[in-house]
């Protein structure tokens, strides 16, 4: 379980936990995508990033089985 997500108002496209750090990421669908990353114990979202390239490319997020190019970035 995690703690609300605050700070950001995410409407998301995707959100997945990367298995090697433990953060949990979102990208939003907004007219200007946004990388958040959220801390699983506070929920406090924090921008990685907006309108980056590898940002749009972020709509598999809940696949974890497929490669995400927005984190494989990181």
């Amino acid at each position: 379980m995690i703690a609300p997500i605050t700070g950001a108002t995410i409407g998301s496209v995707g959100i997945e936990m990367h298995p090697a750090n433990g953060i949990i990421y979102a990208c939003t669908n907004d007219a200007i995508p946004v990388l958040y990353a959220i801390d699983p114990i506070t929920g406090a979202a924090t921008s990685i990033g907006t309108g980056m390239g590898h940002v749009g490319e972020c709509n598999n997020l809940a696949a974890p089985w497929l490669p995400v190019a927005c984190l494989d970035a990181l």
